[in-house]
């Protein structure tokens, strides 16, 4: 029998992770349309219970930590003379995440943020199995410093002292409550947004900058097509053909009007120039899951992960 949904091969036969993989499964695509909010905020319905900062309920959509924080962990681990490079997650957890972060009723992430807890962009599915350096090396290798990550261990609260909500209630009983969908639920959201909001401003930004383009052009080149001049602020440049044949330039003055042809040239090459670069840097939401792999065994033996993927690859 599997308990709260997650099993290792090794402690059940396959069978049965297979059977319960099915119910799982099953349940997810009869509710996948209308089970879960758009809003973060899921309210008082929730089964799977949130960590609280302060009397506040912070959902898991916010137990994120930074690619800098993870490094920062990373460094602190490596500075304790206990601390063996071989250890993997579950001794990361049993031996320095619990006694850190025991009695705060706080998992790791939001023991370190406090107040300001962190929005998840980036979503880790990984096997604890693995060791635990070359894991945070994946990790600082494969995100960036604006990325926020979801790490189960380093997420919830671990701890089962009685000061906060046990693994079992925040997981909660129906997967589709579960902080692995919640927080997969909330990146689809928000990159759903942000394709709208793209898409919005895409389109007219891209008309403005070709006008732009064209205008400086048109602008520069009207005068010497009107009067065989290149223009200045306030002058022409006029060629004028010696009777050696030689050309030279003469600055002939023109109306106080003229100016403005080179006024606008350079204003709409600006503009022009502005637009191109807004259209290549346009903020773009870079929500995603990450799956890491690693040597020491295999991620799908654990039916969290085949979940979180499941979630990823059919949310919708």
């Amino acid at each position: 029998r599997l308990k709260h949904y997650s099993c290792s091969l090794s402690r059940c036969m396959v069978d049965e992770c297979r059977a319960s993989m099915n119910r799982v499964c099953t349940a997810e695509m009869a509710h996948r349309s209308d089970a879960m909010p758009s809003d973060p905020d899921l309210g008082a319905a929730m089964k799977a219970e949130p960590q609280m900062v302060g009397g506040r309920p912070v959902r898991p959509t916010h137990w994120g930590l930074t690619r800098q924080q993870i490094g920062e962990l990373l460094a602190k681990l490596r500075e304790d003379p206990n601390w063996d490079a071989g250890n993997n997650v579950y001794t990361l957890v049993q031996d320095y995440i619990i006694p850190w972060t025991k009695g705060a009723g706080l998992g790791y992430a939001l023991q370190v943020n406090g107040d300001d807890s962190k929005e998840v962009n980036l979503m880790i599915s990984h096997a604890w199995g693995e060791n635990t350096e070359e894991f945070f090396e994946t990790l600082l290798r494969s995100c960036s410093d604006g990325d926020v990550l979801f790490v189960c261990a380093l997420s919830l609260y671990q701890a089962e002292d009685g000061q906060g909500p046990t693994i079992a209630a925040q997981i909660g009983e129906d997967p589709m409550q579960s902080p692995f969908r919640q927080v997969l639920a909330n990146i689809r959201s928000h990159q759903e947004e942000s394709v709208k909001c793209t898409l919005s401003l895409h389109s007219p930004l891209r008309a403005l900058t070709i006008l732009s383009t064209f205008a400086a052009v048109a602008s520069f080149y009207l005068p010497a097509v009107i009067w065989g001049c290149v223009p200045g602020f306030d002058s022409c440049a006029m060629p004028e053909t010696s009777p050696s044949g030689a050309i030279t330039w003469r600055w002939q003055a023109m109306g106080p009007r003229f100016g403005a042809f080179l006024f606008i040239s350079i204003l709409s090459a600006v503009c022009g120039i502005m637009g191109r670069f807004l259209l290549r840097s346009e903020a773009s939401y870079n929500g995603r899951m990450l799956v890491v792999p690693n040597r020491e065994c295999d991620l799908y033996t654990r039916l969290w992960c085949v979940y979180e993927i499941f979630v990823a690859m059919t949310l919708k």
